[in-house]
């Protein structure tokens, strides 16, 4: 360790970690320090009274998003000055993480000068070791890329990003790179913009991930604005010649300050004097698993990670159903145009609902973990077990219920096809229990319609001994709420023969 590992900062974190879990935390933001001739490298008066600031405000560490120095195209003379930068962040009093910017990387060998004079996680793309990473901290998870890599300026590397953001398993997410991707001030036109469609993939990328600020530098001004869900901001000098004149933009040094307490988070842009120019607050969707989603009222928004897929809409039309792994709970999912294939695992955020007395999550974005999944094996449970009786006051029982609630859940039935109506896509199974509803056949609803296009099933016929698996759903009928399998698949049907 480099930097980051003086007595004091490991005397606080072990302090810290003796007095239990914190009940909030905060970071700081900050880019181009750079001063304006080789001798004048860094603008150390300004840094240095930022740093003084940062350090009364006890922040956790801090994010420097590139240019930190003028640069050089002769590498001896980078590394001078990269060693001026680095002996006066290292006056801070928490730990500090860089991502590169334009005017450090001006030889095919500069990185390897930047490697260095840093200390930062492995975890990167091959080739971009030190200078594109992410790591997490408490509730957060924090990507870092590098915008000026050597040859491939204005781009960054989305691949890479794709799969780290899809094992994030924090409800605060933010990325940060030296260029911004809507530029505000002088580099439009020489940011991220350069490339529109791959800059456009970026921020969908981010979007479908829950990421909710991107920090950024480079133009030496401040700027905030919001694309999407996604709050954009431009903390681009803390020392570097400041950019006047841009509409929409704040020309003096400047860093932001992050507090982060629960899903709820303030930002504060203040001054080198520490005058406040700006101002934001916003909360992210709670992490939650599906079962503690069901104790949340509908209209709360949240977030869950890594759910298996036990119904897609490659099965069902406009929705599916996602289990927790050790199958303790399931939930629908309206698809609202989003897509999940079954046997995947996914992250979705969404809105919590009730439609047809069944519990739901109307999708807001879905992204496929790059992982293998294990679908669990159904539950067996005789008729009369379907659906259960009542959870909680947002998940009331069927009528009728008995045992534990297992509506949305994988679950396997068996029993006679006691009747058939093809009009309706379904028919009644009964093992013995002789469920009734109202007049007709007795037995469990088993419903085969509602599927995916091109997804068809050849329902049973009347008398057929079978075995049938699907998802344990619930439809209204009256004042009555009506337990219901949902088939998914020919598949989920397994003969056994005839009744005599």
């Amino acid at each position: 360790m480099l930097r980051r590992s003086c007595v004091l900062v490991l005397v606080v974190l072990l302090l810290a970690a003796a007095a239990g879990p914190s009940l909030g935390w905060k970071f700081v933001s900050m880019a181009d320090s750079r001063g304006t001739e080789s001798a004048n490298p860094v603008n150390t008066a300004v840094l240095s009274a930022i740093i003084t600031l940062i350090n009364a405000e006890n922040v956790d560490f801090v994010i420097f998003q590139g240019d930190p120095v003028v640069g050089s195209s002769n590498d001896s003379k980078l590394s001078s000055q990269m060693d001026t930068w680095v002996a006066l962040m290292n006056t801070l009093i928490c730990p500090w993480y860089y991502c590169p910017g334009n005017h450090e990387i001006q030889t095919s060998n500069a990185e390897n000068i930047l490697r260095t004079k840093v200390d930062q996680p492995l975890n990167g793309p091959a080739g971009h070791e030190e200078m594109v990473y992410s790591f997490d901290h408490e509730n957060a998870h924090f990507v870092s890329l590098n915008s000026n890599h050597y040859g491939e300026a204005h781009k960054v590397q989305r691949s890479w990003l794709a799969t780290d953001l899809a094992f994030a398993m924090q409800p605060h997410i933010f990325v940060t790179a030296h260029e911004p991707a809507y530029p505000a001030g002088p580099h439009v036109g020489s940011s991220l913009d350069v490339y529109a469609s791959e800059r456009d993939d970026f921020w969908n990328i981010m979007s479908n991930n829950g990421v909710s600020m991107y920090f950024c530098g480079h133009e030496h001004l401040y700027a905030r604005s919001k694309h999407g869900s996604i709050y954009q901001v431009i903390n681009g000098t803390c020392g570097a010649p400041i950019h006047t004149g841009y509409p929409g933009t704040i020309a003096q040094h400047q860093y932001v300050v992050v507090e982060i307490n629960g899903c709820d988070v303030q930002c504060t842009a203040k001054n080198d004097t520490g005058g406040v120019l700006d101002s934001w607050s916003y909360s992210v969707p709670p992490l939650v698993s599906i079962s503690s989603a069901k104790a949340l009222p509908d209209g709360t928004s949240v977030s869950l990670r890594q759910q298996v897929v036990t119904a897609g809409t490659d099965q069902f039309a406009s929705v599916f159903y996602i289990e927790q792994p050790e199958k303790a709970a399931g939930i629908k999912v309206n698809a609202s145009g989003k897509t999940a294939a079954y046997g995947t695992l996914v992250n979705l955020t969404g809105t919590l609902t009730t439609s047809a007395g069944e519990r739901a999550i109307n999708c807001s974005t879905v992204t496929t973990v790059p992982q293998p999944a294990t679908v669990p094996d159904p539950l067996g449970m005789l008729n009369r077990a379907v659906g259960g009786g009542s959870l909680n006051e947002y998940n009331p029982g069927v009528t009728g219920g008995v045992g534990t609630f297992n509506t949305g859940l994988l679950i396997q039935v068996w029993g006679e096809v006691t009747s058939l109506d093809t009009a309706t896509s379904r028919f009644n199974i009964d093992d013995g229990c002789t469920l009734q509803y109202g007049s007709g056949s007795p037995g469990l609803w088993v419903s085969y319609g509602d599927l995916a296009v091109g997804n068809t099933v050849n329902p049973p016929a009347v008398g057929t001994y079978a075995k049938v698996t699907g998802i344990s759903s619930r439809r209204v009928s009256g004042s009555d709420v009506i337990a219901v399998l949902r088939i998914r698949r020919q598949q989920d049907i397994v003969y056994y023969g005839m009744s005599r």
